[in-house]
């Protein structure tokens, strides 16, 4: 954690004092628990999971919650789900990140019961069945199991604002636990979605209300597997289609690599 601009960075009092009376690793930071109060937040609030290292936050706004409207942003970082990353001095505004992969994963596994019907403790199973899907290349597998996951969302959670249908992606994508970067630049562009196990290099391009056809011509137009041109891994090129109608993934088509 870092709690001012120009602040050494300290591990977690908490975690450390529990990791040394038990001389073992484990996640001790969320085993206290996540606050209601910061889910139901975000359940209902607007914010974009996808920008939420990336913006820049003014200095009045981040230690109150409610300038204006409802902050989540400050709110993440007062409960110590964000910390400061880095600050700019010439704006007076800082950008924040997760402090660790322990509170992001926890973080989003907490967001995985709100955003379908399914049970806390079911969670870890449920994103098994993904990682298995993605470590064997059965992309087609694990398309329709997002389809399905997609499709049991309620209409209040996931409205019709591209950003919601961008924090479900990233929610399930981000627990993978594979190498998965969001918005991957190029010099192009931005894949959308990259996600890279041992054996395969996923190449994913989303389109909301287009096709999947659109989607994949965008790969091949903006040259979005050069950059993986010399690395031995299988690639898979995928463009994913998701309608705001049915409010789940309409059609997808594969290319390999």
């Amino acid at each position: 954690y870092c709690f001012t601009d120009n602040g050494e960075g300290i591990y977690n009092p908490f975690s450390l004092i529990r990791c040394l009376e038990a001389k073992m690793f484990k996640k001790y930071w969320f085993a206290t628990g996540t606050p209601t109060i910061l889910v139901e937040a975000l359940r209902y609030g607007e914010i974009d999971l996808t920008r939420l290292e990336k913006q820049r936050i003014p200095e009045e706004t981040l230690n109150n919650i409610f300038s204006g409207k409802f902050n989540l942003t400050a709110l993440l970082f007062q409960s110590g789900y964000l910390t400061i990353k880095k600050y700019d001095r010439q704006r007076n505004a800082y950008q924040l990140k997760f402090p660790n992969g322990e509170v992001e994963e926890g973080f989003l596994q907490s967001l995985l019961p709100y955003y379908m019907s399914i049970q806390e403790d079911k969670v870890k199973a449920f994103i098994f069945d993904f990682i298995d899907d993605v470590d064997d290349g059965n992309i087609d597998q694990f398309l329709r199991r997002l389809r399905s996951f997609m499709a049991d969302i309620s209409y209040e959670m996931i409205g019709d604002k591209e950003v919601h249908y961008q924090n479900v992606m990233l929610v399930v994508f981000r627990l993978l636990g594979f190498l998965t970067q969001v918005e991957y630049r190029t010099s192009e562009g931005r894949i959308d979605i990259v996600i890279k196990t041992d054996n395969y290099i996923y190449i994913l391009e989303l389109k909301l209300d287009g096709s999947a056809d659109d989607a994949l011509a965008q790969i091949h137009e903006r040259g979005y597997a050069k950059p993986f041109e010399m690395d031995g891994r299988k690639k898979f090129l995928v463009g994913i289609n998701v309608s705001s109608d049915t409010r789940t993934v309409e059609e997808w088509k594969v290319e390999e690599n």
